[in-house]
């Protein structure tokens, strides 16, 4: 049965995941290696480090499948080489001659795993992104071209003459047939392995690569690349993370070179759709995009190079030099839909790491650039340099056209200096520094992230300890700092382009010494890998090592990261601070709960022993840490086949033990990822005992054989204790086989893909699947296709329940039929497609003029919810999609009964939708009429400098947003430019906010089609300063928050509580007129701003020293309030002019509490229940706290003065709800109750 093992896996999982593997894994996990092995038997320590033949020795060493002359002569001498691997590539039943066969080693990848590893920091760095991604790029290709290659004859067989020991993993190429990956074979000197490989054959793209004039062109170059169905930006990045996983990055791209007159062939493709490229030896480029395979007569046009060239000038039109600019065409990004728009960035960042890299150019010191061999269309140009702001224009050009782009204006932005010192005031030359936006929300996380995945502000400080980020749009920022062998520090609210430099100081880790031994023996152990918290050493000849830097977490800290943004609600408790004491609290003695960070583990592994863990105390570390390693006991068995007799020659695999759901999801063979690997010998056996291992770990063991079905071990726990003469038995399966026809009213249907699942312990739902197809990921399962018979197969199928499914384009897909093999026995299934139903039309204009190219989407009406089906229409998903011809017209086949809403859509149009369309409807017309645009430029209304960073909103009056930030839009442009070209006609309210400016809005009519420019001023806010502190201690407090609300109550209403009569607890609550229902509106909306920290304009929260800023300071009276999770709301008032700035100090008490349970209607207490209190009077309307129960359903809520207030309990996520009580507070209150409504039993 065919396999995607370890490797492909391991390629996608190194480029997008091993980086944050290594660097951000906790010494006390679990010792997970993904992709990584430890291979036992003859000659596994050469295979792991050193190259030979089928170790990563050799690039593509080509061993030819006949004997040559020299072998001949060498015959005469001496006895005839026996082959280590004998075997044979057939399709159809018939040998295919010149296939390649391409077995690579485990130890290879034991020695990429390795290397990669090295890559990564040392704990307490922060990592260069892009040097660490493009280091294991390289480390990627490096493994590419290693591997034995052999090469069928004439009527397929080929042979493997020389080779190490051990595992292998086969990826078989032929011309005209599918490659195949997964294959897998044991070699042993003892005897020679046979397998049959057995290949599909091909889907076809033919066509021809011509000129603007329409004549053939000889020699290009045309590439092939799948693209996934579903939401085309994330489908980029999938269909390159697929290239990975079904070993296509290993092959190489689907390619071929065009004749003489023009004509090509794709004959090996995979049945699916495909983005073809043909390009000249010059490197000129084309694209057709949305091709289906089998299509014949594609055609592709490819003109004479353009030119596009520029000037890269600053603000005073000065020449800017030595500045990398980027070039890409605009159908290759990746655009996410609107609500995600600040994502597109990182996606693409991502995108160009997976291998699509922009053309790139040099401005020259005059400030022009160039490019030279460009294809027709619309190109991007972009700058993500340090030191400038990110710069974006666009332009078009066409074939042969030589264009000018003219002056590209940058901004070189704001700047923070400062100096990175130790404790003793010693400046530090290394450290790394990465500067991120104060705050963040869902529209700005995208461009953070993706600065720091660029490395666009980080820099490390000179050999003074000095440092300078530029580069900084006008807003405060947040530093981080490190330096392995020094805690991590970091500074807040630091504003870009202020005068006065920064000042951080680092605190030295601490120093671990220590020494490995072997358990009993008093031997020192050499080369042992020794950890803590991410501080990594080898142990040197004596077993001695030495950990510099570890670090003590700062328990108040936020999270330190360049994501850690306010985090929390306004108010909102900081999880586990402890609580404060109360005179008369019955449990004074009762020691607070501790949040200080005072222990961590020093773990020692190598391989061939258990792994050793001690746990230290920060304060109480000893001169000398002792860690003894035993001798892992082995783990052996035995391998049957499935008439009980030892198996040799068998990969045996120590995996883990998975959850049969992920299993039986099929997306990829869990196998791949292990702990170690051998063969077993000529009696069945096997043992592993090189390893290094956790000291309490569960594992199975997995066995291959090229004649049976897989066989699993029974999943058992390993310790130093385990019991080396306890063997572990597997047993091979009699594998079973499946095959069938696949038809359609009698006619064979050559290309269907089979689609083989084990059956799964839950049913995916539709709306599961469906998001699934939306998003491009692989539908899963162990695929076979039909032959030209429409004949297909399985061999070897393991005992179990399965379903099995038919789909091929034109045609609806089968229902999934079950199917149970019992071991050794062959299941005939048949499948009968269904041509179902089609639905073509036409899109054109306003004018009646017909639009080629728009893209036509066919979205489920039936058994599919409302939101569900606007999530589709929003992120751009389908039931089934393609694109208009050159005359407008559409065809969608292959489509089940049912109601369908058609979506078309094109760019400078607006989207337009046809509901209850059905199969069978041929004369669908749907036109699209122009969107309306806005664009225009931001500046300061004193000085005229452009804003380069803003928030834009655009609400229409006709419309109510369904999607959070569906009108909103984070612009970062150097010159203040903003562009929206996805407009409605009507009016809009529009909205404009930046950092240290007045918030400003106003009305605007757009019509249809109409591009309406509009530039905008905004005034300089004021600014507010200052401190909160403890009142009892004058201790600063951290984690304040202060936010600012317009103050337009009368005088006469600024009272003191005590003026207003507060009830004492017990009393009844004053009778009065209470709307309940408007009450619990404003529950809701208070909680849910409370919990996203954008109550009435947002908080801001004081940093370690107590600090805060304000600098969006409106212009009139303001209240000022302050809340802490344990303290009371404090309040006060200020009004200060535009461009001034004030200052106030709070100080802040203790306050009373309230606590209680709360339980269910049954009487169960429930854990993880938020019990949220507000007040209930104007004068504490703005108090906001909550609180989470705990296991027994308990909450404690601190800081609360006197006064009324609703007290409501509600299932995170909005579930079920208490009833709202009002209560009137004097003094704490114990014993609160409150009911959910249901039951947990």
């Amino acid at each position: 049965m065919k396999r995607k093992i370890l490797t492909g896996m391991v390629l996608a999982i190194a480029i997008v995941g091993i980086i944050t593997f290594f660097f951000l894994r906790d010494s006390g996990s679990g010792d997970y290696v993904l992709g990584g092995v430890d291979q036992q038997g003859p000659g596994v320590e050469s295979a792991a480090e050193t190259a030979g033949p089928g170790a990563g020795g050799k690039p593509e060493a080509e061993i030819s499948g006949e004997t040559g002359e020299e072998e001949e002569t060498a015959g005469e001498e001496e006895e005839a080489t026996q082959p280590l691997l004998v075997g044979r590539v057939v399709g159809e039943g018939q040998g295919i001659a010149g296939a390649n066969v391409r077995l690579y080693s485990t130890g290879e990848i034991e020695v990429l795993m390795n290397r990669v590893e090295r890559i990564v920091p040392q704990g307490g760095q922060m990592p260069d992104i892009p040097a660490l991604l493009e280091a294991v790029r390289g480390e990627l290709e490096r493994f590419r071209t290693m591997g034995t290659v052999v090469t069928t004859d004439d009527a397929g067989r080929f042979e493997l003459l020389e080779g190490a020991p051990g595992g292998y993993f086969i990826l078989t190429i032929a011309d005209g047939w599918i490659f195949k990956y997964g294959d897998v074979v044991s070699i042993s000197p003892e005897r020679t392995a046979e397998v049959t490989i057995q290949l599909e054959r091909g889907s076809r793209i033919s066509g021809r690569v011509v000129s603007t004039s329409g004549q053939g062109i000889p020699g290009a170059t045309v590439v092939a690349e799948y693209r996934p169905p579903g939401l085309p930006g994330v489908g980029k990045i999938v269909g390159r993370v697929l290239r990975m996983v079904n070993g296509e990055f290993l092959k190489g791209p689907f390619s071929a070179v065009t004749a003489e007159d023009g004509g090509f062939s794709l004959d090996s493709l995979p049945p699916g759709l495909y983005d073809l490229a043909a390009s000249t030896i010059e490197g000129v480029e084309s694209r057709l995009e949305m091709v289906q395979s089998g299509t014949d007569g594609a055609v592709v046009v490819l003109g004479g190079p353009a030119t596009l060239r520029g000037f890269l000038v600053d603000d005073d039109d000065l020449p800017v030099g030595g500045v990398v600019i980027d070039l890409e065409p605009i159908e290759e990004r990746i655009s996410l839909p609107p609500m995600a728009a600040g994502f597109s960035d990182l996606a693409n960042t991502f995108n160009h790491y997976m291998g699509y890299l922009p053309e790139k150019t040099l401005s020259s010191a005059d400030g022009s650039f160039i490019y030279r061999q460009l294809g027709a269309g619309k190109y991007r140009l972009s700058i993500q340099q340090p030191g400038l702001l990110p710069t974006v224009k666009e332009a078009t050009v066409d074939w042969e056209e030589n264009v000018s782009i003219g002056l590209v204006r940058v901004n070189r932005g704001k700047k923070i200096s400062g100096i990175v010192r130790s404790e003793t005031g010693a400046p530090l030359a290394g450290a790394t520094v990465i500067a991120s936006p104060e705050s963040s929300n869902f529209l700005t996380m995208g461009s953070m992230m993706n600065d720091f995945a660029t490395g666009r502000l980080q820099v490390d400080t000179g050999a003074d300890g000095t440092f300078s980020v530029t580069g900084l749009r006008r807003k405060r920022y947040k530093l981080n700092v490190t330096k392995q062998g020094f805690a991590p520090a970091s500074k807040k609210n630091i504003m870009a382009g202020a005068e006065e430099p920064v000042e951080l100081v680092l605190a030295t880790g601490l120093t671990v010494k220590g020494r490995v031994l072997i358990a009993g023996k008093d031997k020192p152990l050499a080369g042992a890998r020794v950890e803590a918290r991410g501080v990594r050493t080898v142990s040197d000849d004596d077993g001695y090592f030495v950990l510099e830097g570890v670090i003590q977490r700062d328990p108040d800290e936020e999270g330190f990261g360049p994501f850690g943004g306010n985090g929390g609600g306004f108010g909102g408790r900081a999880r586990g601070r402890p609580r404060q004491a109360e005179a008369g609290d019955e449990d004074e003695d009762e020691e607070p709960e501790s949040r200080a960070d005072l222990d961590f583990s020093v773990t020692a592994r190598m391989k061939g022993y258990g792994g050793r863990r001690v746990e230290l105390l920060f304060d109480d570390v000893p001169d000398l840490v002792e860690l003894e390693l035993s001798p892992a006991p082995a783990i052996t068995g035995v391998v049957y086949d499935p008439e009980g007799n030892p198996a040799p020659t068998a990969l045996v695999r120590l995996s883990y033990s998975f959850p049969e759901e992920l299993e039986s999801l099929g997306f990829f063979d869990t196998s791949m990822i292990f702990k170690a690997v051998t063969v077993s010998d000529r009696n069945g056996r096997f043992s592993f005992s090189d390893f290094s291992s956790s000291e309490d770990s569960e594992y199975r063991i997995i066995a291959d054989h090229v004649s049976y079905a897989r066989g699993y071990s029974e999943t058992f726990s390993y310790s130093p204790e385990f019991d080396p003469d306890n063997l572990v038995e597997i047993q091979l399966e009699a594998g079973g086989e499946i095959a069938g026809l696949v038809t359609s009213g009698g006619q064979p249907v050559a290309g269907a893909t089979l689609r083989l699942r084990r059956r799964s312990l839950r049913e995916r739902s539709t709306q599961e699947q469906m998001f699934t197809n939306m998003l491009g990921l692989p539908k899963g399962g162990e695929e076979a296709r039909t032959n030209s018979k429409g004949e297909y197969s399985y061999s070897n199928v393991g005992i179990g329940q399965y379903t099995l499914s038919a789909e091929v384009s034109g045609f609806k897909e089968s229902s999934e039929e079950e199917v149970v093999i019992e071991g050794g026995d062959s299941k005939a299934l048949n499948f009968d497609l269904d041509p179902g139903g089609s639905i073509s039309g036409t899109v054109l204009d306003a004018a009646g003029t017909v639009l080629a190219g728009a893209k036509v989407r066919l979205l489920k009406l039936e058994n599919q919810s409302e939101g569900f089906r606007r999530a589709q229409k929003y992120f751009g998903g389908s039931y089934k999609s393609t694109v208009t011809e050159d005359d407008g017209t559409f065809s969608i086949d292959g489509l089940p009964e049912g109601a369908y809403s058609v979506i078309a859509e094109k760019g400078g149009y607006r989207q337009e939708e046809l509901e209850g369309v059905s199969p069978g409807d041929d004369g669908v017309r749907i036109v699209l009429v122009l969107s309306a645009a806005l664009l225009g430029r931001v500046t300061d209304q004193a000085t005229g400098s452009p804003l380069t960073s803003f928030r834009l909103t655009l609400q229409h009056e006709g419309s109510s947003s369904r999607f959070p930030w569906g009108g909103s839009r984070e612009i970062n442009d150097p010159d203040g430019r903003f562009k929206r070209e996805d407009l409605e006609p009507g009016r809009y309210e529009v909205k404009l906010r930046a950092a240290g400016y007045v918030s400003f809005s106003t009305e605007l009519d757009i019509a249809q089609g109409e591009r309406l420019e509009q530039n905008f001023f905004l005034v300089r806010a004021g600014r507010l300063g200052g401190v909160i502190t403890d009142q009892a201690t004058g201790t600063p407090l951290r984690g304040a928050f202060v936010k600012l609300v317009p103050d337009t109550r009368p005088l006469s209403a600024q009272k003191p509580a005590k003026e207003q009569g507060i009830a004492k607890v017990g009393e009844s609550v004053e009778a009065e007129t209470v709307d309940e229902a408007k009450e619990r509106e404003e529950d809701t909306r208070a909680m849910y701003d409370y919990y996203n920290n954008t109550n009435l304009g947002g908080a801001e929260k004081t940093a370690a020293d107590g600090s805060f800023l304000i600098d969006t300071v409106p212009s009139g009276p303001q209240r000022v309030l302050v809340s802490h999770p344990d303290y009371v709301q404090s309040e006060g008032r200020v009004e200060v002019a535009l461009g001034d700035a004030a200052e106030m100090q709070f100080s802040l008490s203790p306050g009373m509490y309230i606590s209680g349970q709360v339980q269910d209607e049954a009487g169960e207490a429930r854990r993880g229940i938020v019990v949220f209190i507000r007040g209930a009077t104007e004068e504490n309307r703005f108090v906001r706290k909550a609180d989470t129960t705990d296991a027994e359903g308990s909450f404690r809520i601190e800081g609360i003065a006197s006064g009324r207030y609703r007290v409501f309990a509600v299932v995170r996520g909005g579930g079920a709800r208490s009833e709202s009580q009002v209560i009137n507070l004097a003094r704490s209150k114990d014993d609160f109750q409150l009911v959910l409504p249901g039951s947990n039993r």
